[in-house]
């Protein structure tokens, strides 16, 4: 990954730290390759890439922000992130949590505001918690 081709903040949207590019990418170009410290346990900034590898980058991948109709994905058998939509310049960088992940730290209410919200982001492997179930009834 080029820090030349993103910046990392938080914009005040309530959403938190997150990968903005500095670039255009087109459906199905390659946005980055990822690294960092392979850890045993899913934490705060991990990626899953194995049922019990995963990735601890907490300067990049660790601050890709969530989107039930993500831009990106990630490969992780490949450590790599790709566009899955035409990304314009200064546009943030969002992938699925779902996708990657199995379980996650923290399940949380989706703000993503697409048609497709799933509303509430949990892992492929796990229930809704009672936090959720409780903030699903307002709808």
């Amino acid at each position: 990954m080029n820090t030349k081709d993103f910046v990392v903040e938080d914009r005040g949207v309530g959403k938190g730290l997150g990968v903005y590019s500095l670039n255009a990418y087109s459906k199905g170009e390659l946005i980055a390759n990822i690294s960092g410290k392979i850890v045993n346990e899913h934490r705060l900034h991990t990626l899953q890439i194995t049922t019990d590898k995963h990735l601890y980058d907490p300067d990049f991948t660790g601050c890709l922000l969530h989107s039930c109709d993500p831009n990106a994905v990630i490969l992780p058998e490949k450590l790599e992130v790709w566009a899955v939509k035409d990304i314009k310049t200064g546009e943030a960088i969002t992938v699925d949590y779902a996708a990657t992940e199995d379980r996650i730290v923290l399940q949380f209410p989706c703000g993503c505001g697409q048609s497709n919200c799933r509303r509430w982001i949990i892992g492929q492997k796990e229930m809704v918690n009672e936090e959720g179930i409780e903030y699903l009834s307002k709808f």
